[in-house]
């Protein structure tokens, strides 16, 4: 081997060399930011997909109401789940299949159903009202926000 190629291959091993190190000392955090971005970004699409999808609900607080309490009424206890917020529907399907199957559904019917609901608050996305006829105790308050996804108002809470 001459002295020429020894040089040769010698520099391209220092030039491996030092790609390889500045490609790991600067590269590698880019990487991993962007690996950590694109799980980051999976992740948020997963979780916001069943909001997304979600097309049961009113376009006011008082419009969900009055589709809870007409799928009440009909024992349609599917309906009246899907009216609350993504996150709540399966606890509140089982919950109404209780409140029936324990003979309180009639009265839960006619505790909720009011002329007018009563607002506490209401903003953009969020809003607070209570249940109860003029100058009795207030029977329930109802939370409810809205998808930002659909624009369409679900129950948080009763």
């Amino acid at each position: 081997m001459t002295k020429k190629r020894i040089v040769f291959y010698a520099g391209v091993l220092v030039v491996l060399i030092a790609g390889w190190f500045f490609g790991f000392y600067y590269g590698y955090p880019y990487y991993q930011g962007w690996k950590y971005m694109r799980g980051a970004s999976q992740f948020l699409e997963e979780y916001t997909q069943p909001f997304k999808d979600d097309k049961t609900g009113g376009a006011t607080p008082e419009e969900t109401w009055e589709m809870f309490l007409t799928a009440l009424k009909a024992e349609d206890f599917k309906t009246a789940a899907d009216l609350f917020d993504v996150e709540e529907q399966e606890g509140r399907l089982e919950w109404l299949q209780e409140v029936k199957e324990n003979g309180f559904l009639d009265d839960m019917v006619r505790d909720l159903t009011v002329d007018k609901l009563d607002p506490v608050f209401v903003y953009d996305t969020i809003a607070q009202y209570v249940v109860g006829l003029p100058g009795e105790e207030v029977n329930a308050s109802i939370s409810f926000r809205k998808n930002k996804f659909t624009n369409l108002w679900k129950i948080l809470d009763i």
